[in-house]
Order: structure tokens, then C-alpha cells, then sequence
């Protein structure tokens, strides 16, 4: 266990917290299509491992406590850890709750208001959706004077033409 202790030195330096961000969670072993294809819904196997990982060498830590030490009203544990699951899928509580609930381990979830609210997907699972579902062989995609497309034949090119779109839709990349 030497090369795991100095791997977890190397993560959480003595004094400070990490934060450990999840989506979403699936049972399936391999994506079919293009669904799962970045790798946002981990498989909750190895979500379990790693949480069995952290219960040996970590102290994970509820959210507020990270920013109750960060404001200098509270300590932290060496090697803490903060659990937090970004987007509010099912699956947070489907699968990766049970996991949590065993190992004792508190986490905090961002749920994205409209999918909840007005049960509206988001833009990027709807693109990876519609990539994976559509009929159509290639997509024509007009950005300004500029034309493209995007091969869909095959699922490697659905994977690339999700990819490039969510690209060209990612906020960031919209605000410069």
C-alpha cells in the first residue's frame, strides 16, 4: 500500500481538500451507440471501489465543512475529501446513493433546476440523444457563413459529431 499512501500524499496535500465531482452513474459494462459515450455516467462498480478506496485512506467530508475550513472557522482532517454530484440524475440516488449510504459517506448534489422543474433535458443529452437515435447518415450544421458536415454512419462518427457539437454549444467556448 506505500505506492497508494504516496499517490493519495500526492492528491490531497496535508492541510488541503479535494473535491471529487460525479454525474451521473450506470449499471452498463460498455455504451451502446454513442450513449455514455464521454463517460459521464460512471459504472457504479467502480464508483463502489472507489468509495471502498476512501473509506481505507480518506476522511470524506460534507461540503460544508470544506467551506467552513475555507472561511477559517474550522479544520480539516488530513487527506478529507468532498463528494459532489453535478446535474441531478436518477442515478445519484438510484445507484450511487446506496453505495454512499454504506459506506457512511455524505455527498452533495447540484440538481439542474429545468430537468426537475420542467423535466427538460439537457442540451447536451439531448444532442447525444438525437445523434444516437437519428435515422439520417450525414448532418449539415451552418455556423455563421461556415457549412459542415458530419459523417453519421458509423458510431465512431456519431461519437465524433456529438463531440464537435457539443464543442460548438459548450458555454464556454460561446462567451470568448
Amino acid at each position: 500500500m506505500k505506492d497508494s499512501r504516496s499517490l493519495l500524499r500526492h492528491l490531497v496535500p496535508s492541510g488541503s481538500v479535494r473535491i471529487l465531482m460525479y454525474h451521473g452513474f450506470t449499471e452498463e459494462r460498455e455504451c451502446r451507440g454513442i450513449r455514455n459515450y464521454g463517460g459521464k455516467h460512471l459504472q457504479i462498480e467502480k464508483f463502489e471501489e472507489q468509495m471502498r478506496y476512501l473509506d481505507r485512506h480518506c476522511r470524506v467530508i460534507p461540503l460544508e465543512d470544506g467551506i467552513e475550513a475555507f472561511r477559517g472557522r474550522q479544520k480539516i482532517a488530513p487527506q478529507s475529501v468532498i463528494l459532489t454530484m453535478d446535474d441531478g440524475y436518477g442515478s445519484n440516488y438510484a445507484l450511487a446513493y446506496p453505495v454512499l449510504k454504506r459506506y457512511g459517506m455524505p455527498a452533495t448534489i447540484f440538481v439542474s433546476t429545468d430537468f426537475v422543474e420542467k423535466k427538460d433535458f439537457l442540451w447536451v443529452d439531448r444532442v447525444e440523444y438525437a445523434i444516437d437515435r437519428t435515422t439520417q447518415h450525414q448532418l449539415r450544421i451552418e455556423c455563421g457563413a461556415r457549412v459542415r458536415r458530419l459523417d453519421l454512419k458509423t458510431v465512431e462518427e456519431r461519437k465524433t459529431a456529438a463531440s464537435l457539437i457539443d464543442t460548438y454549444l459548450a458555454p464556454e467556448r460561446i462567451r470568448k
